[in-house]
């Protein structure tokens, strides 16, 4: 019977990807797994496997948030061979985790061990990153991919302004809202930022946008 109330510890940890500490792709394929084996439990398992079975749920349940990268400890890597704009980005995110937790991540040219995060065009991607899937990204339009592995956080542009995106796509996650400068928005104070996450953009509707600020008041 206690099966279906444990469920609800692991809905729990769902609220942690509105922080930016779990990706709610991920919260929900584990979900999916935890009713697969609390039906296969319930029908042909016996009391102790069903215990086993919950004792494993659990165990990933607590251990699902130590897998996100803590941008606080994070260092930034960029190669200085990608285009201008991925320099240009790697400050704003530093920045931007500085406003939020109040410590300022230091820039790098070349793999560094530890708390990582990676930022690179395709063209540059297979030279920081070994082995990643960029062929999907070649050649479209302002689109970008974010990774989590092995404490990195990898972000991909399919272009430099599919970078940007990407890059001010985590920021907007971690709390700095995209208009804290034009709009004075206020930004929340965290002490650690753990971050997790698995995604694919696509491509923009509308290829060409723009906007006006009306400051002639």
């Amino acid at each position: 019977r206690s099966l279906p109330y444990s469920r609800n510890i692991l809905k729990s940890t769902a609220k942690l990807h509105k922080t930016g500490e779990i990706s709610g792709t991920f919260i929900e394929k584990v979900m999916v797994g935890f009713d697969f084996f609390r039906n296969f439990a319930t029908k042909n398992c016996s009391q102790m496997k069903r215990i086993a079975l919950l004792s494993l749920c659990l165990y990933m349940a607590a251990w699902l948030p130590a897998w996100a990268v803590d941008l606080t400890r994070c260092q930034i890597v960029v190669s200085k061979n990608d285009v201008p704009l991925a320099q240009k980005m790697a400050q704003v995110l530093s920045d931007d985790i500085e406003r939020v937790s109040g410590v300022k991540p230091t820039i790098s040219n070349q793999a560094v061990k530890g708390a990582t995060v990676i930022l690179t065009t395709v063209d540059q991607a297979s030279k920081l990153v070994p082995g990643i899937k960029v062929s999907d990204l070649r050649g479209s339009w302002e689109r970008y991919r974010i990774v989590t592995r092995n404490d990195q956080l990898i972000i991909i542009g399919s272009d430099a302004r599919g970078l940007a995106y990407g890059v001010l796509h985590v920021s907007e996650r971690i709390g700095v809202s995209p208009w804290y400068w034009f709009a004075d928005v206020p930004v929340a104070r965290k002490s650690q930022i753990d971050y997790t996450e698995d995604f694919t953009s696509k491509s923009p509707s509308i290829k060409y946008r723009g906007i006006f600020i009306n400051d002639e008041d």
